[in-house]
């Protein structure tokens, strides 16, 4: 069985520049987060899905550590 959290958060996607092609995301849209620890740019890494499971980006990196570590938890 899943767990499943509402955040509301108000920021920034990072990276949304390069994945924009493949992924559209709207407004009011819910976003789904997923650690990702084999980032080879940051072992906190964690990426943003659209309802397609398509990225959409990643949290930034300001972040990511307090996201990656309730995501590990929950």
């Amino acid at each position: 069985m899943t767990n499943e959290y509402e955040l509301y958060l108000e920021a920034s996607t990072r990276g949304y520049h390069a994945y924009f092609k493949d992924a559209t995301v709207y407004i009011g849209e819910i976003l789904i987060c997923e650690m990702e620890p084999n980032n080879r740019h940051s072992k906190y890494a964690v990426v943003v899905k659209n309802e397609d499971d398509r990225i959409v980006g990643h949290v930034p990196i300001e972040l990511s550590k307090l996201f990656f570590k309730f995501l590990s938890e929950y």
